[in-house]
């Protein structure tokens, strides 16, 4: 699993299923992780489902611990119609319907079809979907991290939504180091 940068709130990562396996994402989401974006793909007849994360330090031990879990233990044999049946490895279920656990990058915060993804180098427009709760802190910090955002915002119970302006390189740096950031288009 992919470590919290330094001083960053916690880290965005995206899980990717086994192929034609189903992802366990109720699994995924306890506290300290957050599902920010679920998708499915299929590609040449092979399915793939992605999940996009947000886990705090907390979270990500969780997440840690139940790869520890799958590795070191396992639960209990149990009786079934007579027999016995062995105990499995802990978490198995969510384990074994993983293939990767890498760090997210904006791409996996897109919310918009993928072909309208921002192939440009330079700075370009982005409809930004903040956290409310750290909305104000990514807007006052966005600036210093080459981010320019314009003054119309949308708010919603669960989003505060924001134009800005930036390279792929300056919002990734942003969304990295702010925890703000639910989605983009």
């Amino acid at each position: 699993l992919p470590d919290i940068v330094p001083g960053a709130p916690g880290q965005y990562i995206e899980v990717t299923s086994r192929p034609n396996e189903r992802l366990k994402k109720d699994s995924l989401g306890s506290s300290g992780v957050e599902l920010l974006r679920y998708d499915t793909e299929t590609q040449d007849g092979v399915t793939t489902e992605h999940a996009t994360l947000f886990a705090t330090a907390q979270g990500l031990g969780r997440l840690r611990a139940k790869v520890q879990q799958f590795e070191n233990e396992n639960t209990a044999d149990r009786e079934k119609d007579g027999q016995v049946i062995p105990g499995r490895p802990r978490n198995a279920d969510l384990v074994q319907s993983m293939a990767a656990i890498v760090e997210a990058g904006l791409r996996a915060l897109w919310r918009g079809p993928q072909e309208k993804f921002p192939a440009a180098d330079g700075s370009v427009f982005w409809e930004i979907w903040l956290e409310p709760s750290r909305a104000a802190a990514f807007i006052a910090q966005a600036a210093a991290m080459q981010v320019e955002i314009g003054a119309d915002r949308l708010d919603f119970p669960e989003d505060i939504v924001v134009v800005g302006r930036a390279t792929q390189a300056a919002l990734a740096l942003a969304v990295r180091r702010s925890g703000s950031v639910r989605a983009l288009a």
